[in-house]
C-alpha cells in the first residue's frame, strides 16, 4: 500500500546499503514471514520476515541515468576560491531514508532537492508511476553494490594488497518497540538498501542506545578523528534513528616517501604565494599537460579507482576555467592522457565539511511533514527533528581515506520540538609535511621524466572506473598547517 502510495507523488528516490553488529535485537534473518492479521498487531521492527537484500542488476540505462545525475553535482560550485570536499554520496542516501518514508508534498520537496525530473526513470508503463519508483530503487541498490565490490588489484612490489573493498557503505535503522512500523517499509529497506534494523526503548536509558549509535558510525565510517565526531543525543520521545556510514580507503601504487618532502612555492591567488611542504616523487601515471591545464591520475593499488587531478596555472582565469569544466571536458581531457614517467612534486592535505537537512522541503515542520508510509496503519504523526552530515578527506604520502556518516531522528509530531531551518555548510583544511633533499636513487631512472608541480590551486575527482561514477570532487586553493 505505501509504494502505491507514493508512487502517485514520487517518480524517484534513492538509500544506501548497510550493516553492522548491534546489542539490539535484529530482524534481518528470522525464518518466518507473519501472515496479514499478524502484521496489524506487529510492534517496532520486531516483524518476521525473510525479506533479503536484493542482488538482481537494475536495467543499465537505469542505473547510468542515476550516475548520470550524481556525476553533474560533481561541478556544482559557488566557488573554486576556496577549499572545499563535495561528497553527495551521504546526504543522497539520507534524503533516500527520508523519501522512503514520505508521502504527498514532503516526497515532492525531496524530489526537488534530489533534482529528480518526470521521465528520468520513464518505465512506459501505464502504472509507470509505480514502476519507477522500483526502477529507481534498483539502479541504487545496483550502483552501491559495484562501488561496494571486492578491490581488483593492480601488481605493486611495495604495497601488499588487501582484498577487502575500498569502498563500504553501510545504514541502520533504531526503531521504537512499540512502534507499529510498515511491512512495506521494513521490506523495502532490508530488499532494496540491505539495512539492519534494530529495536530498541528510546524512553529508557538512552546513554546505552547513544554508545551503541556512536560506536556504530566509527567502525562504518573510521570517523574517529579527535574533536570531530559529534556525540549522537536521542530525546526520550524519539520513534526512529536512521545512521549512514560511508568509507573509502586505498593506497597508492606508488606511495610517497616522507624523507623526499621538500619545501616549495604555492601560488595563490592575487598575485600572493606560500611556501609549504611538499610531497615528492617519481610516479609512473596516466598525465597529460597543454599550455595552462593539466591533468593527472593518480593510480591506487585498487585499480578499480582513480583519483584526477586537474588544475590550470592561468591564476587570474582559474575560478572560470574550473566553471566551465563539464564532464564531457573532463573525460576529453582523460582521453589524451598518456603513461608517463613523471617527477612529480605535490601538497598533501585534509579536509572536512558538514551539511545539515533541516531545509529541505517540510521534514521538520510537525504541522506539515508526511510521513505516513512509515506507519502500518498510515497515520501521519511523525517528523524529523534533525537530519545532519559530516565528511572529510585525508590525502597523504600513503594514500587517500574518507570518512563521513550521516543520521536523521523522527519524532512523534504532538511532542513540541525546537526547530532550525538554517542550512548551513563549513569547511576547514589542514596539511602537514616535512623536509629533505629529494635525490633518492631507489627507482631506476626511467628514459625521460616530466618534472609535474601541483604548487597552485586544483581540483580533485574520485572516480569509479566500473560504473563511472564520481564518488566526490573538491578544490585546493591554499594547503594551511594545522
Amino acid at each position: 500500500m505505501k509504494r502505491i502510495l507514493l508512487g502517485l507523488v514520487l517518480s524517484q528516490c534513492l538509500m544506501a546499503c548497510g550493516g553492522g553488529e548491534s546489542t539490539t535485537d535484529s530482524v534481518n534473518d528470522a525464518d518466518v514471514r507473519p501472515t496479514e492479521n499478524q502484521v496489524e498487531q506487529a510492534q517496532g521492527f520486531n516483524l518476521n520476515t525473510t525479506q533479503i537484500r536484493n542482488a538482481s542488476s537494475a536495467n543499465p540505462q537505469e542505473l547510468q541515468a542515476w550516475v548520470d545525475l550524481l556525476n553533474e553535482r560533481a561541478f556544482v560550485s559557488t566557488s573554486h576560491k576556496s577549499n572545499f570536499i563535495d561528497y553527495p554520496y551521504t546526504r543522497m542516501s539520507m534524503l533516500a531514508a527520508l523519501s522512503l518514508g514520505a508521502t504527498s508534498g514532503t516526497a515532492t520537496g525531496i524530489i526537488d532537492e534530489l533534482t529528480l525530473d518526470d521521465t528520468l526513470f520513464d518505465s512506459g508503463a501505464d502504472n509507470s508511476s509505480s514502476n519507477d519508483i522500483t526502477l529507481f530503487y534498483s539502479a541504487f541498490n545496483s550502483l552501491d553494490q559495484q562501488l561496494t565490490s571486492e578491490a581488483v588489484p593492480t601488481p605493486s612490489n611495495s604495497i601488499p594488497f588487501v582484498s577487502t573493498p575500498s569502498f563500504t557503505s553501510a545504514n541502520s535503522y533504531w526503531g521504537q518497540e512499540d512502534y507499529a512500523f510498515s511491512r512495506d517499509f521494513v521490506d523495502d529497506s532490508i530488499g532494496y538498501f540491505g539495512a539492519e534494523l534494530h529495536s530498541v526503548n528510546f524512553s529508557d536509558d538512552n546513554s546505552v542506545i547513544e554508545a551503541e549509535i556512536e560506536q556504530w558510525l566509527i567502525d562504518n565510517s573510521d570517523y574517529s578523528h579527535e574533536g570531530t565526531m559529534p556525540e549522537v543525543y536521542l530525546n526520550d520521545d524519539g520513534i526512529l534513528l536512521v545512521g549512514h556510514a560511508n568509507r573509502f580507503t586505498s593506497a597508492w601504487l606508488s606511495p610517497f616517501d616522507s624523507a623526499n618532502d621538500e619545501l616549495t612555492e604555492f601560488a595563490l591567488f592575487d598575485d600572493e604565494t606560500i611556501e609549504v611542504m611538499m610531497m615528492r616523487g617519481l610516479v609512473d601515471a596516466q598525465y597529460y599537460s597543454e599550455g595552462d591545464t593539466t591533468i593527472l591520475e593518480l593510480p591506487f593499488v585498487d585499480d578499480n579507482w582513480a583519483l584526477y587531478l586537474v588544475t590550470s596555472t592561468d591564476i587570474d582565469n582559474y575560478d572560470s576555467f574550473m566553471d566551465e569544466l563539464t564532464i564531457d571536458e573532463l573525460n576529453s581531457l582523460k582521453s589524451k592522457m598518456s603513461l608517463t614517467s613523471l617527477d612529480l612534486t605535490l601538497p598533501p592535505f585534509f579536509i572536512e565539511g558538514s551539511s545539515s537537512l533541516s531545509s529541505v522541503s517540510n521534514i521538520n515542520n510537525k504541522d506539515t511533514a508526511d510521513f505516513s508510509a512509515i506507519n502500518q496503519q498510515l497515520l501521519d504523526n511523525l517528523y524529523v527533528t534533525s537530519a545532519y552530515s559530516a565528511h572529510n578527506l585525508s590525502f597523504n604520502h600513503n594514500g587517500l581515506q574518507l570518512s563521513a556518516y550521516g543520521q536523521s531522528e523522527f519524532e512523534h509530531k504532538p511532542e513540541p520540538v525546537a526547530q532550525s531551518n538554517n542550512s548551513s555548510t563549513s569547511y576547514s583544511v589542514t596539511t602537514s609535511w616535512s623536509c629533505s633533499d629529494c635525490s633518492s636513487n631507489s627507482k631506476p631512472e626511467p628514459p625521460e621524466i616530466i618534472v609535474s608541480s601541483f604548487n597552485s590551486p586544483f581540483k580533485y575527482f574520485l572516480y569509479h572506473k566500473q560504473s563511472e561514477l564520481i564518488l566526490l570532487s573538491g578544490n585546493v586553493s591554499k594547503p594551511e598547517t594545522e
